[in-house]
């Protein structure tokens, strides 16, 4: 196996493997996974990609996924969030980690599963990325590949939705497809909101706007 590494502005690194097999993959996760560590790792037909995290990258993508909780919570929506559960089909020699993920019209996953079998259980509804790090991989990709409806990506500069389209590509979409009530241009104010370590006001003010005050 032969290794790159690189380091992004914002202080996240990634390293990539070349060469190496669906065994070791799974192998890999199971390890990191025991030693409790939290490093994104992207699997793609043979291309292993370990990522970790900054400050600000964990910042965004909790304050995106308490927006989304927020609003399920109070439109009643039975969203489940099972955030950056590992989604993977051998069969498509494919894995891939989001920052979140969110079952909606889906049925998700049995609790007790070990794993997430996509060759069994859906695919989630909406998967949250944050792309403060550069990918060596193309997530995208791999998200089409595995058949995921939509995709909230920030890259460090403004949010976009995603849907996927019937050729397997993302086209850029205004209103979210889960929860139709949701622009990227409301989405994004918030976020902005948030962005001066300002989190808890922000949903707060989020929260406010959905009860009409």
């Amino acid at each position: 196996m032969t290794q790159v590494s690189t380091l992004s502005a914002s202080g996240g690194q990634s390293f990539l493997l070349e060469d190496v097999t669906w065994d070791y993959y799974t192998r890999t996760l199971q390890e990191l996974e025991r030693q409790k560590r939290r490093v994104r790792v992207t699997y793609d037909r043979g291309r292993m990609e370990f990522m970790t995290f900054t400050v600000l990258h964990e910042f965004i993508r909790r304050t995106l996924g308490r927006l989304v909780e927020t609003y399920s919570l109070e439109r009643g929506i039975r969203a489940t969030s099972l955030g950056s559960l590992t989604c993977r089909r051998i069969d498509l020699d494919r894995g891939i980690e989001p920052d979140e993920c969110f079952y909606v019209a889906t049925d998700p996953p049995p609790a007790e599963a070990e794993e997430l079998d996509l060759a069994i259980h859906g695919v989630p509804d909406l998967a949250i990325e944050v792309d403060i790090t550069n990918s060596s991989l193309p997530r995208q990709s791999i998200y089409a590949a595995l058949g995921v409806p939509e995709i909230w990506r920030y890259d460090s500069k403004r949010l976009w939705f995603l849907r996927r389209q019937n050729d397997g590509l993302y086209a850029s979409i205004n209103q979210s497809l889960s929860f139709p009530e949701l622009t990227v241009e409301k989405v994004d104010h918030f976020l902005q909101l948030a962005l001066p370590n300002q989190q808890y006001d922000a949903i707060v003010t989020f929260r406010d706007w959905l009860r009409g005050k």
